[in-house]
């Protein structure tokens, strides 16, 4: 977690502080900032389609993440039992009713 904190205080807010003022100076959103430099016009393209990826992905994350918090709150834990739904031979509970 430390180096990910670091890694966005001297990297990631300024980056962000650069994308701001960009924008703010060429008076376009991310995909018409670069228009005044040929070379550098898929950047702001680029950063879209990242953007959109990179929200996808961090959603179905998100999705799991309170899935499984949901799943939480019953009496029972999911993760505890072995379910017929679910289980194959393999499953079994190490130690019942530690958890829940």
């Amino acid at each position: 977690m430390v180096p990910y904190i670091l890694l966005m205080m001297f990297v990631g807010r300024p980056m962000y502080y650069l994308e701001l003022i960009l924008g703010q100076f060429a008076g376009n959103a991310q995909a018409g900032a670069f228009g005044g430099f040929p070379l550098a016009k898929g950047i702001g393209w680029a950063m879209v389609y990242a953007c959109t990826f990179i929200s996808l992905y961090y959603n179905v994350i998100l999705g799991y993440a309170l899935l499984y918090f949901f799943y939480s709150l019953r009496k029972t834990l999911p993760w505890t039992v072995c379910d017929e739904a679910w289980a194959d031979d393999n499953c079994y509970v190490q130690r019942p009713g530690i958890v829940s």
